[in-house]
Order: structure tokens, then sequence, then C-alpha cells
């Protein structure tokens, strides 16, 4: 196993605060559906369609996003990632058969539960209880940080972003996939997602202010395209399970913010980003 590097002071893992709460009551309650969403991969993003117009596999989608990260990141056979948000393991997992160290933190104790059971590559993989706003990992450290969908579910973008260049090796990366909007304000749609998958969505804008603050020049791709298909299938999964009087707020709330994304999706309010920046 390898050793769990703290360059300072260790710090207390989980932000005490509502939002970090409220985040990991969610992923607790919803657990089953993204079991059932990742099936054998224990993905539990969206997909990745290459050619969209001939959509693949729902599982190939899965491992085809963490693929784009990997290529976009560059990672190789002997470097050191962290992972952050890692939920199941699932993307970890995959970054780990590279021949790669990986280091993977969620505040969700369920979920860190969930990706330690059968792990087969433990000597390459770390998963710890940990706030990635707060990292216990020491200075220039990781060779590429990855957050996949987790960004979102942070009030404290700016943190996370500051405490990714804080670990990261010079000439390193930040991939971030995730979504942002073109500043869309009081909007009925954007309320129901956030309030529903516990997320705190901000413009583009503000995302490349947060970069350009912490001295990192940001890459914004805009990938919605080759996600749309997966985008669609998690909402026609939503509207195939009718709300019932034994189905919890939690759940009913989820299910309303996968028909809402798409919603937003289709009516150009929100789109999904592929996020790069290198560490000079």
């Amino acid at each position: 196993m390898m050793p769990f590097v703290v360059g300072r002071k260790e710090i207390p893992y989980l932000q005490q605060h509502d939002q970090a709460d409220l985040v990991r009551n969610y992923f607790s309650a919803t657990q089953d559906i993204f079991r059932r969403w990742g099936g054998n991969t224990m993905a539990i993003h969206y997909g990745y369609y290459p050619n969209p117009d001939s959509p693949a596999d729902h599982l190939a989608s899965l491992n085809s996003l963490t693929n784009r990260v990997v290529q976009e990141a560059g990672i190789k056979s002997g470097d050191v990632v962290l992972e952050n948000g890692c939920g199941f393991g699932g993307v970890s997992k995959e970054v780990a058969k590279l021949g790669t160290s990986v280091y993977a933190v969620d505040f969700s104790s369920s979920q860190i539960g969930m990706a330690k059971q059968g792990q087969e590559l433990d000597a390459q993989i770390r998963f710890s209880l940990q706030d990635f706003t707060r990292l216990a990992i020491r200075d220039n450290f990781i060779d590429h940080v990855i957050f996949i969908e987790s960004l979102a579910h942070t009030a404290d973008k700016l943190g996370a972003i500051s405490e990714a260049k804080r670990v990261l090796k010079r000439g390193g990366n930040i991939v971030i996939t995730d979504c942002c909007t073109h500043n869309l304000k009081n909007d009925k749609l954007l309320e129901i997602f956030e309030s529903g998958w516990k997320a705190k969505i901000i413009p583009i804008g503000d995302m490349e202010s947060i970069f350009k603050h912490l001295e990192l020049k940001l890459e914004v791709t805009d990938i919605t395209g080759h996600v749309l298909p997966s985008i669609k299938l998690a909402a026609l999964s939503a509207e195939e399970h009718p709300d019932t009087e034994e189905v919890s707020d939690t759940i009913k709330g989820h299910r309303a913010a996968a028909i809402a994304f798409r919603d937003m999706v289709m009516a150009k309010k929100i789109y999904y980003f592929l996020l790069t920046a290198t560490k000079e």
C-alpha cells in the first residue's frame, strides 16, 4: 500500500457546512441508482460518445469519458494521479490499470466504502475520506489532478482549484469535466437541477476567472454534443420511473434534476465542458 503523504499538519477531513452535508446525504440516498447506472464500470458520471450520431453501448460510453480525460491529461505509466470526488472508484481503477499510482478522495463515506470493495489494485490506489478543498497531501506531489462531475457539488470552487494547483507538480495538468452555464440566472429548470443534484452551477466566465486568479491558463472545450446521448438516456430513465408515495423526496429530486438537465441542454441553457489547465 502506498504511504499517504502529508506535507503539513493534518487537517479535518470533512467540510462542516450545509452544502457538504446535503451532498453526502444525496449520494447516500441515491447510491443504488448510481450502481445500476454504472454497472460493472462502477462509474457514476455521464458517458462520452465519440460519434454521437452512432451511439455506442452505454457502459462503453462511460469508459470513453474516462479515456477522454486520460488523453487530455496525458496520463501515462508511472504517473501519480489524484481523482477529486472519486465516487465508487470506477475511474480511479481504470486509471490505475495504466500503471499509475492513484490517490482517490471523496467526502462521502458510503461511496468510499463502496470503492474499497473488490479492490484489486491495492498497491496502486489509496482511497481516502477527504474534502478536496482542504487536501492532506503535500505540495508539488501529484502529476495530474482530475475532477469528473465532482466540482459542481462544492460551493468553494476557488478552494478546490487552489488546492489542486498546490499539490500539482510543475508541468502537471488539471482536467475537469462538468457543466456550466452562460450567465443563466433566475431559471426554474436550473433551480430544479441544482436542488435535485445538490449542485452549485456557475457561468463558464466565472470558472475562467477562477483559473485566471490562480494564474492557470484554462483551455475550454465544449463536449456537450458527445455527452448528449447519455444525458437523454438518464432523463428517459427518470421519466420511466414515476414517483409514488414510497419514493423519497431525494429520489424524486434526483429524477426531476435529470429531466431538467436534459431540457436545459436541449434549450442551450447549459453546456457540458472539458476544462484543462497546466501548472507552469
